[in-house]
Parts: structure tokens; C-alpha cells; sequence
């Protein structure tokens, strides 16, 4: 991200308006900001949903799966 000119920041942040967060004791003014929170993922008990991948899990596929059951 470096290259690509990005500046990130890591704590706890807050809006401060138009282009405006703060992080921590740093105030950012920027025109485009990105507040990347992150996930956790969470396996909900239906039935069928052992058919079913999580966020973690598809980006661990080598191929594209079949639309077909």
C-alpha cells in the first residue's frame, strides 16, 4: 500500500466530519478515507449450512465451484 502512496493508521477512530477522522491523538484530513474494521466469521445453526463456505474459506479455493448440488 505503501507504493501505491497509502498511509495507514491503526487504533481506535472516529469521524470528525467532512474528510476528517481522528485516530488515537492524530486528526487525518484526507478527500478519500477508508475505515477497514475487519470480521470475524460466524457459522449460524440451519439446517443445510454445513453446505455452505465462509468469507475465510472461499479465498482458500484453488477452483471456481460448480453451480450444481
Amino acid at each position: 500500500m505503501k507504493a501505491g502512496g497509502i498511509t495507514t493508521f491503526r487504533g481506535a477512530g472516529k469521524l470528525g466530519g467532512k474528510g476528517t477522522v481522528k485516530v488515537g491523538n492524530d486528526v487525518i484530513n484526507a478527500k478519500d478515507i477508508v475505515i477497514a474494521t475487519g470480521s470475524a466469521i460466524s457459522r449460524i445453526p440451519l439446517k443445510g449450512a454445513e453446505h455452505t463456505i465462509d468469507s475465510d474459506q472461499i479465498l482458500e479455493l484453488k477452483d471456481v465451484p460448480s453451480a450444481s448440488p
